[in-house]
């Protein structure tokens, strides 16, 4: 079911399967204004507690957008808290096709596990075995 459609993400839930599917859309204004990404990273933040969704598969694939300092700072001692008590376990990310993209996605993700907050990761290229991770019951 589509919560949320504009030109910088897309989120759906997934009942059947209680996952969060993001799909962040490349739109050069982000290169522009920072201040767009904690907007959209904020809602995106909204609807994992709204869901209480134990599973995101966050969908980069086709983004170019280099996460800066000040915002991976954000990310990590803001929205990262607020994801933990939400219930966030697994988080499958399917990467950026832009090696600058998915090294700041990375940096926030090692920069998190130093602070303290920890999600099963794994990063994919192929959109079905990331589901197919985050999906298996057994691991988790």
């Amino acid at each position: 079911m589509q919560v949320y459609r504009n030109s910088f993400c897309l989120i759906d839930w997934d009942q059947d399967h209680s996952f969060l599917y993001v799909k962040w859309l490349d739109n050069n204004i982000w290169h522009r204004d920072e201040s767009e990404y904690r907007k959209y990273f904020e809602l995106y933040v909204q609807q994992v507690e709204h869901y209480h969704a134990a599973n995101v598969l966050q969908d980069m694939a086709d983004t170019r957008y280099t996460i800066g300092i000040e915002n991976q700072a954000w990310t990590v001692q803001e929205m990262f808290p607020r994801l933990a008590q939400a219930g966030i376990k697994r988080v499958s990310l399917l990467v950026s096709r832009d090696f600058i993209t998915s090294l700041s996605i990375e940096q926030v993700m090692n920069d998190a596990e130093a602070y303290g907050i920890r999600f099963e990761t794994r990063y994919f290229t192929d959109r079905q075995a990331s589901l197919d991770w985050m999906l298996d019951a057994s691991i988790l």
